[in-house]
């Protein structure tokens, strides 16, 4: 099982990808909409993978804290620093569809 946790300040977006990454059998997914409910999740939910919109507020902070793996899923494409960051495995720009993230998530599982 894949522990996924979306890190995004928009509950829409959370709500959305959480519906989705529900259906399917190998993902277990959570959902942090501001800083402090994440470092409440990524303590007890334990993911094998973030989710991240690193423009939101302690989106960077969280960059520079984490050791697990990261998915940029972002609103802007012009945050060239965060590309370059080793915690970030993918970028993406929304919208992008969810079975292309879905993919690169599984395989950063079974690379690590």
């Amino acid at each position: 099982m894949i522990r996924l946790l979306m890190v995004d300040p928009d509950l829409q977006v959370i709500e959305s990808h959480l519906r989705y990454f529900n259906r399917m059998d190998d993902f277990e997914v959570d959902g942090a909409h501001d800083f402090p409910t994440y470092e409440e999740l990524v303590r007890q939910f334990l993911p094998d993978v973030l989710l991240l919109e690193p423009l939101m507020n302690g989106g960077i902070r969280i960059l520079e804290q984490t050791d697990v793996p990261i998915v940029v899923l972002t609103r802007r494409n012009d945050e060239e620093t965060i590309h370059e960051h080793p915690r970030v495995k993918e970028y993406f720009v929304k919208p992008t569809s969810l079975i292309v993230v879905a993919t690169c998530v599984r395989q950063i599982v079974m690379h690590n």
